[in-house]
C-alpha cells in the first residue's frame, strides 16, 4: 500500500464541501456499491474494483477537461486510461455517471492550460488502482459516517481545490514528488504518491525566484538592506529570465527593487511573465500606481498579488481604503511589515485593521546587510517577544490571522512556532531550497537577496541551463 505523504502546503483560499469523498487502506475484502449510471454524489458508495475505480477516474478526467477540448477528446482521453472504457453520456443538464462538483479530484492542467498534465494523471490513477485502495463517498450534512470509514479516511488532499484550469504541477523526477500551485488563490501543496519517501529538502528547480528589477527607489530608508538610492540603476533586457523560468516551470517570481512599480518597463515586465506561465508578484513602497485608474487596471489584470510596505498606520489606512473603493480582492494583497520594528499597541492596530480589511500581513525578518547593517535601531529578541504576545493575542480574539513570515523569521521564532504547535511543514527557516534570487540589475544569481556572496550569470548565453546548473 502507498498512502498519500505530505511534505508542505502553503495554504490559499479555503473551500467547503457538502458532499465528501475519501479513501482507506484495508487488507479486508470490500465489494462494490455504487450505481454506475446515477454517478458519485451525495449517496454512500464504495468503490473497491478495478473497475469502479476507473469509472470513477475516467468521470473525473472527463468532468476536468470537457470545458477546455470539448467533450468529444475530452471523452477520447478519458477513455484511453482503461482497458475497458466505461460509456458516458451528456444530455444538456446532465452527464452520467457524475462526480459531485464539491467533492471532484483536482487534476492539474497542463503548464500552457490547454488541457491537463497527463503525467500527474497517470500517477494518479496508478495511485487509485491500489488493490488495498478503496474510495468512499456519502456527505457531510446530516453527520453520517460511511461504515467503511468509522476507524478514519484519509481525504484527498487535491479533492475540491477549485477549477482544475488554474492548477499546475511539476514532478519532481530526482526525488520523485508532486508539487501543485495554484495561480489565483497562490496555495500550494507538496507530496508524494508514495509513504515510504522522506520529505525532500530541497527541489531540483527552484518553486519560486525572488527577482530585483531595479536598484532605483526615492525613499532613502536607512535600514534599506539593498542601500537603493535615487543613483540606483534599472534592469535592461530581462526577457531571457522569464523564458527561462518559464522552461524551468518556475511557479512564481516576486518582482522586488529598489522600488519595482517605478520601472519604466514595469507593465510589460509583468506580462512577459504571466505569458511565460509565471505568476509574477511584487513588492511596493507607493499607493501612486493605485490611484492611477489606467495603470492600476493594467498591474491587476497581470500580476498576482502584491505587498504594500506601510511606514506608519495612516498609509495602511490609505491602502485598505483604496482596496475597498477600487473593489480589490483583498486576497491579492498584503501589508508587509518589518518583524520587531513596531511598538506593540501599533503593531496591533495594524493587525486588526488588516483583519478587518480581510488583508493579509507578511512579517519579514531583519537583514543586516546594505544599510541595514549600520542601522542604529534594528530589531530586538525583546521586540520580537512582544511582537509575538500581540499576534497570539489577536489569534485569540479573531482565530486565525491572515499573517505569513519569510523564512529569515522562521528561523528567528523557530521555538515559538515549535512551542504555538504551528505544524513544520506550514515553513521553512533556510533560503535556497525551494526557492532563489536572481538580481537582474547586477546580473547575479544566489540562495537569497541578502547572501554573502553570488553568481555572475551571462543573459545572453542558455539561462535555463545556468539556473537548473547552480540551483
Amino acid at each position: 500500500m502507498k498512502p498519500l505523504n505530505v511534505f508542505n502546503v502553503r495554504l490559499g483560499l479555503a473551500t467547503n464541501s457538502s458532499s465528501s469523498h475519501s479513501i482507506i487502506f484495508t487488507e479486508q475484502r470490500v465489494r462494490d456499491s455504487y450505481d454506475n449510471l446515477e454517478g458519485f454524489g451525495w449517496d454512500f458508495f464504495t468503490l473497491a474494483s478495478q473497475q469502479a475505480k476507473e469509472s470513477y477516474f475516467q468521470v473525473a478526467l472527463y468532468q476536468t477537461l470537457r470545458h477546455t477540448v470539448g467533450k468529444d477528446i475530452a471523452r477520447m482521453v478519458a477513455q484511453s486510461f482503461v482497458m475497458e472504457p466505461h460509456h458516458l453520456t451528456e444530455s444538456a443538464n446532465y452527464l452520467f455517471p457524475y462526480i459531485d462538483h464539491q467533492s471532484a479530484p483536482t487534476i492539474p492542467s497542463d503548464w500552457g492550460g490547454h488541457g491537463i498534465d497527463m503525467e500527474f494523471a497517470q500517477d494518479f490513477y496508478n495511485f487509485l488502482m491500489q488493490d488495498n485502495l478503496v474510495v468512499l463517498g456519502g456527505n457531510d450534512n446530516d453527520g453520517k459516517v460511511h461504515p467503511l470509514a468509522i476507524n478514519g479516511a484519509v481525504t484527498l488532499p487535491f479533492a475540491n481545490w477549485g477549477s482544475s484550469a488554474a492548477w499546475v504541477a511539476r514532478k519532481d523526477h530526482a526525488h520523485n514528488y508532486w508539487t501543485l500551485f495554484s495561480r489565483t488563490s497562490g496555495a500550494k501543496l507538496r507530496f508524494g504518491f508514495n509513504e515510504d519517501m522522506t520529505a525532500p529538502a530541497r527541489a531540483s528547480v527552484p518553486e519560486l525566484v525572488d527577482i530585483k528589477i531595479t536598484d532605483y527607489c526615492d525613499h532613502n530608508c536607512p535600514w534599506c538592506y539593498q542601500s537603493s538610492s535615487v543613483d540606483g540603476k534599472h534592469a535592461d533586457y530581462i526577457h531571457p529570465i522569464t523564458k527561462a523560468l518559464g522552461e524551468l516551470k518556475v511557479f512564481e517570481v516576486a518582482l522586488g527593487g529598489g522600488e519595482p512599480t517605478l520601472h519604466p518597463r514595469f507593465t510589460s515586465i509583468l506580462r512577459d511573465f504571466q505569458y511565460c506561465g509565471v505568476v509574477p508578484n511584487f513588492t511596493t513602497h507607493k499607493l501612486a500606481w493605485l490611484r492611477d485608474d489606467s495603470l492600476r487596471q493594467e498591474v491587476l489584470a497581470s500580476c498576482g498579488a502584491f505587498a504594500y510596505t506601510p511606514d506608519n498606520i495612516e498609509q495602511a489606512r490609505a491602502l485598505c481604503s483604496l482596496v475597498d473603493v477600487h473593489e480589490i480582492n483583498p486576497r491579492r494583497v498584503s501589508i508587509q511589515l518589518i518583524a520587531g520594528f513596531w511598538e506593540g499597541p501599533v503593531f496591533e492596530k495594524l493587525l486588526s485593521l488588516a483583519h478587518v480589511h480581510n488583508i493579509g500581513v507578511t512579517l519579514l525578518g531583519y537583514k543586516a546587510t546594505g544599510r541595514g547593517a549600520n542601522y542604529r535601531y534594528q530589531p530586538t529578541r525583546e521586540s520580537l517577544d512582544e511582537m509575538w504576545t500581540v499576534i497570539l493575542k489577536l489569534r485569540a480574539v479573531y482565530g486565525a490571522p491572515r499573517i505569513s513570515i519569510d523564512t529569515v523569521l522562521a528561523e528567528q521564532l523557530k521555538d515559538k512556532l515549535v512551542e504555538t504547535e504551528i505544524p513544520h511543514w506550514l515553513y521553512h527557516t533556510s533560503d535556497g531550497t525551494f526557492s532563489y534570487y536572481i538580481d537582474a540589475v547586477s546580473k547575479k544569481i544566489g540562495p537569497s537577496s541578502y547572501c554573502p556572496t553570488y553568481r555572475l550569470i551571462d543573459m545572453s548565453a542558455d539561462l535555463t541551463a545556468q539556473i537548473a546548473r547552480v540551483f
